[in-house]
């Protein structure tokens, strides 16, 4: 009977042991950076980064002045201690893919894109460059997608305007939408298109950033559906509302004021 409480108790533990551990990912990504005023609890796991690399934590209490206590899961070298939330990530959603990209990421980017789906996360980053990382990640959710590092080539693409008077730059591929140029008001992007009907365009003349700019680019005559061709988007401010119309086979909506607007020509 003893030996038989003993084998029990022996297996609970065991199993308890192997739970425990499978609540570890085997690769745990960080994703946005926590914000030192976020509703935290005290269970709730996060990413933190020691050493380059990345190991689950969780929040142990809540202390004051903004700071938490956290507990180390699965790295035993270091004790319980007390960190400013910013110090920490969230756990990105890996089981979401992003592969579905309507350009690639650019020639000088895709190095860092270890495991090849199209984006480069926190995780794939060079630590000495996280600032870098934090400008570069326009809506800050811990991943710098092919949309988001156009900008800051496109930008370039810009700048080099003035000397380049012939257009002999390329277009950039199409984004799908050009949310990822707000902050780009008074610049202009030329972008290869192919015309299409299907998407939401809001606005006429002036659309909004979240416009299907393939649908956009047909709303306004510039090409037609299933026309390959250039045009130029010009980031403009957002009126205070939009009017949506029908035009070449594309409805826009009407719309209120967005982050930012664009012309096409």
């Amino acid at each position: 009977m003893l030996q038989f409480c003993l084998a029990s108790i022996l297996i609970f533990l065991t199993a308890s042991f192997s739970l425990g551990k499978e609540e570890i990912p085997p690769n745990i990504v960080a994703g946005k950076q926590v914000d030192n005023d976020a509703k935290l609890t005290v269970g709730t796991k996060l990413v933190g980064i020691w050493d380059k690399k990345n190991y689950l934590v969780e929040v142990i209490e809540l202390k004051r002045d903004k700071q938490i206590r956290i507990h180390w899961i699965g790295f035993d070298k270091s004790e319980d201690v007390d960190v400013p939330p910013n110090t920490l990530y969230y756990v990105a959603d890996t089981t979401q893919t992003r592969k579905a990209r309507t350009s690639p990421l650019p020639k000088e980017y895709q190095a860092y894109d270890k495991n090849g789906d199209g984006q480069i996360g926190l995780y794939e980053w060079e630590r000495s460059k996280y600032a870098e990382f934090k400008r570069l990640d326009k809506n800050h959710d811990g991943f710098l997608t092919p949309q988001e590092l156009a900008v800051k080539v496109s930008a370039t693409s810009v700048a080099v305007a003035s000397t380049d008077p012939a257009g002999t730059k390329e277009a950039t591929p199409n984004p799908g939408n050009l949310e990822a140029y707000n902050g780009m008001i008074g610049q202009s992007v030329m972008f290869s298109v192919t015309g299409k009907i299907e998407g939401q365009v809001i606005g006429n003349g002036t659309y909004t950033t979240s416009s299907d700019l393939a649908a956009a680019a047909v709303h306004a005559g510039l090409v037609k559906a299933g026309e390959m061709g250039t045009v130029t988007a010009t980031f403009v401010e957002s009126p205070k509302s939009y009017k949506g119309s029908m035009a070449n086979g594309v409805t826009s909506v009407d719309g209120p004021e967005f982050t930012a607007a664009f012309t096409l020509k």
